[in-house]
């Protein structure tokens, strides 16, 4: 993954060879790409608990965490502090069309980890975002990237839930079968 000058690469093994890593870090592509920080990330059988026990293997000095902008929100990135950095580049179109169609909407997004769809919807327009994840320190880093973009979401409320996806969605049938107003998108 490549985050503007900084580039994680997550090695697919059950035990990471220092050959292998030793190659990743030391390639002369990096700064012929214009990468200045690299970090090397092991992703064996219990890649999570890896990454809570070993650093990643870094090369270059680049602030940790950091910020990127895409489409006009920004969000932030730490290969430290998590396995997979807090944030996934494969859901950019996915990022894009929710910012394109939340306005005025009520939007649910389940697991929401660092909460980068429900900012976009936010941003987007939306008037209502809820986001839903079970681990406390993961909204807190969702929290985070709420008030980085402040100044962006002036109209629209955000709330965090702290709860697992599927309990949240029990409750949420029994409210909206009582008459409570459904989400617009989920």
């Amino acid at each position: 993954d490549r985050f503007a000058t900084s580039a994680i690469v997550h090695i697919h093994r059950e035990q990471s060879e220092n050959e292998l890593i030793k190659f990743f870090i030391d390639t002369p592509l990096w700064s012929q790409c214009g990468v200045e920080n690299v970090y090397i990330r092991p992703r064996g059988k219990n890649a999570a608990q890896n990454a809570e026990e070993l650093p990643p293997a870094s090369k270059g000095n680049g602030k940790n965490p950091f910020w990127i902008e895409e489409h006009g929100v920004s969000y932030q990135i730490d290969p430290i502090r998590h396995i997979n950095a807090g944030f996934f580049l494969d859901m950019r179109d996915v990022r894009r069309c929710l910012k394109s169609i939340s306005a005025g909407k009520r939007v649910l997004n389940f697991f929401c980890y660092t909460g980068s769809l429900g900012l976009a919807a936010l941003v987007g327009g939306a008037r209502e975002v809820t986001q839903v994840d079970i681990s406390k320190g993961i909204l807190s880093w969702a929290k985070e990237n709420l008030e980085h973009n402040h100044a962006l979401h002036s109209q629209g409320t955000m709330r965090f839930i702290p709860e697992d996806s599927k309990v949240f969605l029990e409750r949420e049938i029994r409210r909206v079968e009582k008459g409570s107003e459904r989400h617009d998108i989920i």
